[in-house]
């Protein structure tokens, strides 16, 4: 007898982010010819599991402590049609994929103001997305540097001249959120700006971080 294998089934435990059937099938394959032929009685049969079967990074969504079993159906059948089938198990587990924050589209990561006899205000966007889709994203204004003559105002309080969202930007099942930030420098008592002249400029590079 010819013995010749097959992948018939796969079965999936866990979150496939709307990966169909189909495609989870197609991620494993066997031998395409005979592994048991002529008066042979025994054979080895081959299995690969490849997802790039699937375009794009299929498993990105998985965070740490997720994971995904693929179990598959692997049949051999001789040349008068008996079967036998062995179980195939794919454990993939999540690991953590970094937030991305990117300009896109209306974003803006830098601003120009000019002093006046009031406070200066002025608002952006940042586009971040994190492929893990369980994960929350939350945004914070970790460090500010200053080049410029600062008139003695400390790391503290030019630090809270710029907020941003307070509350998480990505969360549930999303991959992608908005981080809305606003520097506003009345939250120093006074004109902090107005010792700078004509012809002088004060750069505040802010560190902010998802």
């Amino acid at each position: 007898d010819d013995v010749t294998p097959s992948v018939t089934a796969v079965t999936a435990t866990g979150d496939t982010d709307g990966l169909s059937n189909v495609e989870l099938l197609s991620m494993l394959s066997v031998d395409a010819d005979a592994i048991i032929a002529n008066t042979e009685n025994d054979g080895t049969l081959n299995w690969t599991f490849d997802s790039s079967s699937v375009a794009g990074e299929a498993f990105d969504h998985l965070a740490v402590g997720e994971s995904l079993v693929l179990d598959y159906t692997v049949v051999v059948t001789d040349s008068q049609g008996v079967t036998a089938e062995q179980v195939v198990s794919i454990t993939i587990n999540g690991s953590n994929d970094a937030p991305v924050i990117a300009i896109e589209g209306d974003d803006s990561a830098s601003e120009s103001l000019t002093e006046t006899d009031d406070t200066l205000t002025t608002a952006g966007t940042l586009s971040v997305s994190d492929l893990d889709t369980t994960d929350e994203v939350t945004p914070s204004v970790t460090a500010v540097t200053a080049t410029g003559d600062t008139d003695g105002l400390s790391n503290a309080e030019l630090l809270s001249m710029l907020s941003v969202d307070a509350d998480a930007i990505i969360a549930n099942t999303e991959n992608d959120g908005t981080l809305n930030w606003t520097f506003d420098s009345s939250s120093v008592a006074g004109e902090a700006f107005d010792h700078l002249a004509v012809g002088e400029s004060l750069v505040l590079d802010y560190t902010v971080v998802v």
